[in-house]
């Protein structure tokens, strides 16, 4: 037998004694802060000079006509056949003109026409021809005499503006009359429906006139003379809603009481007989 034994390797490596070394060394901080910017940027002082020199104008040669090429073919036409523009129209209104001496004529040229221009007033007119004189109107009770008791509070009357068709001296115009219905029911002139129908009726006199003014004292009581009237007796019915509003109005002309009047003016003539060499 082998005597020989494999003896075990006794030497364990030695371990590694060097470890590695941490650095201990910091970083040192920084220590110098930026310096802040102390200097201020300059103002700028220098203003731009303004401008002293004015531009220069412009000069600009207009050549004469005659050097202008201009086409003439047409233009003999402008001035040997000129073509008249539009005219336009003119309506010529008629001029009121004065009347002829000694005239005072008053027609009534048709029908009182009416109508309501409130719950409670109503409004008639009727239209007139007559001579270009001073016209003015009133109003009275049906015998066209009699004034109303506080007509102002009833009727308001009056005319209006002068118009003329031909320039003969004649004017148009029209007389109208205000009823106040409030005003004048209940009235001793108001007459009320007997057949149960809401309303009544009232005789009005409407009297249109022509004027003058006496301005040489002639011996008028009163300076503003009637010389030619007409008088419109109306009868005005008039039908009220059922809350007493104006519903319908009716007007008839009725005839007038016509009285002739002669008065003697004998003692206020003196005749005398002229020479025949005066």
């Amino acid at each position: 037998p082998i005597a020989s034994i494999p003896v075990p390797i006794s030497s364990t490596p030695a371990p590694i004694a060097s470890i590695p070394v941490p650095i201990a060394t910091t970083p040192a901080p920084i220590a110098s802060t930026p310096s802040p910017i102390t200097s201020t940027p300059a103002p700028i002082t220098s203003t731009p000079a303004p401008i002293t020199s004015a531009p220069a104008p412009i000069a600009l040669t207009l050549a004469p006509l005659s050097s202008i090429d201009l086409p003439t073919s047409n233009f003999s036409d402008l001035t040997s056949n000129p073509t008249a523009g539009p005219i336009p129209s003119v309506t010529s209104v008629p001029t009121i003109t004065l009347p002829k001496s000694n005239e005072w004529f008053i027609y009534f040229t048709g029908n009182a026409t009416e109508q309501a221009i409130s719950k409670d007033t109503i409004l008639i007119s009727t239209p007139f021809n007559a001579s270009n004189r001073d016209i003015g109107a009133t109003v009275f009770r049906e015998d066209c005499i009699t004034p109303f008791n506080d007509s102002s509070s009833y009727f308001a009357v009056d005319t209006t503006p002068k118009t003329s068709t031909q320039p003969d001296g004649f004017i148009q115009f029209n007389t109208t009359l205000e009823m106040n219905i409030t005003a004048i029911n209940g009235t001793e002139y108001w007459n009320a429906f007997t057949d149960g129908t809401r309303g009544g009726w009232v005789e009005v006199c409407i009297e249109t006139y022509l004027e003058f003014t006496d301005n040489l004292n002639l011996g008028n009581d009163d300076a503003v003379q009637k010389v030619n009237f007409k008088n419109n007796v109306l009868n005005i019915s008039v039908s009220l809603s059922a809350s007493y509003d104006v519903d319908q109005v009716s007007v008839v002309r009725e005839e007038v009481t016509k009285e002739d009047l002669k008065t003697d003016y004998s003692e206020f003539i003196r005749a005398f007989e002229c020479e025949e060499t005066s």
